[in-house]
C-alpha cells in the first residue's frame, strides 16, 4: 500500500461505492451512494480520517476505535454520575438496546432501523427506553466514537395518559360509600360532588367549612336587610 492514498470510487449496478485503506492497512468498502460525487466525497473524508489517526489526532483516534452498542452502554453507565437507583433504572431500560444491537458497531446503526426497533417496544415503556438509548448515543458523539447521533431526529413522544373514570353512576358511588365506616362516608360523596382535585380535597381543614358557613350567613343577612 502506498504511503499516501487517495481512495477510489467504483460503480456497482446503479449505485456507486468507495474503496480505501484504513489505518491498519486493511482495504475497506462502502456502497449505496447515489452519485459518483457522493462516493468521492465520502472516500476523501475517510482518507483524511486515516491520515489524522496516523498523526495521532485524539478525535480521529476515538472515531477509529470500534465501539459496539454493548460496550458503549457499559462505559456510559460506568461514567454516569447519578444515584444508584437511577443507574439501576437506566440499566434496565438499556437492556432493550443491548438485546437488539449488542454486538453492532455504533457507527453502523441506521436511523430507520432505530425507528423500527422503537416501535417494537411496548407502548408503556417505549418513550423512556428510547430516550435512555438516545442519551448513550449523544454521549458517544461527545466522546468522538461517532460523528452524529442516528437517533437525534427520530420522534419520541410520551405515551398518552389513559383516561380514568372511577364511577359511571351515583349508584356505584353509593355502593362504595355503604362499605365505609360512617365517619368516612362523606368523603367520596363530597369529592365526587364538588369535583375537587385530590391535592385540593385533602388540603381542606375544618376551618374552611366554618369560614364558608359564616360567609354564607353574612351574605344572607345582607340580602334580608337590603
Amino acid at each position: 500500500m502506498p504511503s499516501t492514498q487517495r481512495g477510489s470510487t467504483v460503480k456497482r449496478g446503479k449505485r456507486w461505492g468507495a474503496r480505501w485503506y484504513d489505518e491498519m492497512g486493511e482495504r475497506r468498502f462502502a456502497g449505496g451512494f447515489e452519485t459518483r460525487s457522493a462516493a468521492r466525497e465520502f472516500v476523501e473524508s475517510k482518507v483524511d480520517e486515516v491520515l489524522a489517526v496516523r498523526r495521532g489526532d485524539p478525535v480521529a483516534l476515538a472515531r477509529a476505535e470500534v465501539v459496539t452498542v454493548e460496550q458503549a452502554v457499559d462505559r456510559y453507565l460506568a461514567a454516569h454520575e447519578v444515584d444508584p437507583a437511577t443507574t439501576d433504572k437506566l440499566r434496565r431500560q438499556l437492556k432493550h438496546a443491548t438485546a437488539a444491537f449488542g454486538d453492532r458497531e455504533l457507527r453502523k446503526l441506521r436511523p430507520d432501523e432505530l425507528a423500527s426497533w422503537r416501535r417494537g417496544i411496548s407502548e408503556g415503556s417505549r418513550s423512556d427506553v428510547f430516550r435512555a438509548f438516545r442519551q448513550v448515543l449523544e454521549q458517544a458523539v461527545r466522546w468522538g466514537w461517532i460523528e452524529a447521533n442516528p437517533a437525534r431526529h427520530i420522534r419520541n413522544p410520551k405515551p398518552k395518559r389513559p383516561e380514568f373514570e372511577p364511577f359511571t353512576s351515583w349508584d356505584e358511588l353509593e355502593a362504595v360509600v355503604a362499605e365505609l365506616r360512617p365517619r368516612f362516608a362523606a368523603i367520596p360523596l363530597f369529592a365526587a360532588g364538588t369535583g375537587l382535585r385530590p391535592e385540593e380535597l385533602f388540603a381542606l381543614e375544618r376551618r374552611d367549612w366554618t369560614a364558608k358557613r359564616t360567609s354564607s350567613r353574612s351574605s344572607g343577612s345582607t340580602r334580608r336587610d337590603a
